[in-house]
């Protein structure tokens, strides 16, 4: 049976799935990021989480079509290479050739925000539009924006890097990428947690801060109002220079 393999590489999980020709999901699976290690580790932990996904099917990982990744950060698709992602701490990774070298499969890599913004435009809560921008919040935010039906990829496949246009350019928190300010440091999950801590609460994670917040915990719907706000203030700057039909 022939079939296909998708991966998502986010600083925290690599989630994966596989899917027939005809685009059915067949399996999920995730296995943990492991950050802070080097890039080799990822490619490897990638390699696994491929063959253990076929092995429970019952597949032998030869017969998949091609391996697709969606990676953080700014990405050369032309040579599957992770440009940079400050979150990962890549600089010009070859993250193509190194799961080829793994797997012995085709290997594309994209933007995940921009593979995430095309896979609901085709198949999920975009399909029908025209013009939409797809936000996703997480280890950082990424963003992928589709307009007349066709992928802003700007001049060098860079377009769409909302994590980082600068919210708050004058007074605002240092980022990862040496800015300070962007956006992503106030709506990206960690934000959320990094607000919660700096407030005194208990919060190990997004899923015990939305936990609390939904048990009635005054402070922590304060910290989470506050998180609220800051994505909100964002996503209406990008209504005003996009005009999209749909977020």
């Amino acid at each position: 049976m022939r079939y296909c393999i998708g991966i998502d590489l986010g600083g925290t999980n690599i989630a994966g799935g596989i899917a027939d020709l005809d685009g059915k999901l067949l399996l999920t699976d995730s296995i943990k990021t492991g950050l802070p290690c080097p890039a080799s580790d990822i490619a490897d932990r990638i390699a696994l989480l491929c063959r253990r996904m076929a092995i429970a099917l019952g597949l032998a990982l030869s017969d998949a079509a091609w391996v697709g990744i969606g990676a953080p950060g700014s990405v050369d698709v032309d040579t599957g290479t992770v440009l940079y992602a400050n979150n990962l701490e890549f600089d010009n990774v070859p993250l193509g050739q190194m799961i080829h070298e793994r797997t012995g499969l085709p290997v594309y890599v994209d933007n995940d925000a921009n593979v995430a913004a095309w896979g609901e435009y085709c198949a999920g809560a975009g399909k029908g539009s025209s013009s939409m921008v797809m936000v996703t919040l997480g280890t950082g935010v990424g963003g992928g924006i589709l307009t007349g039906g066709r992928l802003l990829e700007g001049a060098r496949g860079l377009g769409g890097e909302l994590g980082h246009f600068r919210l708050h350019a004058l007074d605002g928190v240092a980022c990862t990428c040496g800015a300070i300010g962007c956006y992503e440091r106030y709506a990206a999950t960690t934000a959320l947690v990094r607000s919660a801590q700096k407030a005194g609460l208990d919060a190990p994670d997004g899923r015990a801060i939305f936990e609390a917040a939904a048990a009635g915990d005054a402070r922590t719907l304060a910290v989470l109002n506050r998180w609220i706000s800051e994505i909100a203030q964002g996503l209406a700057g990008l209504v005003h220079i996009f005009n999209p039909q749909l977020i």
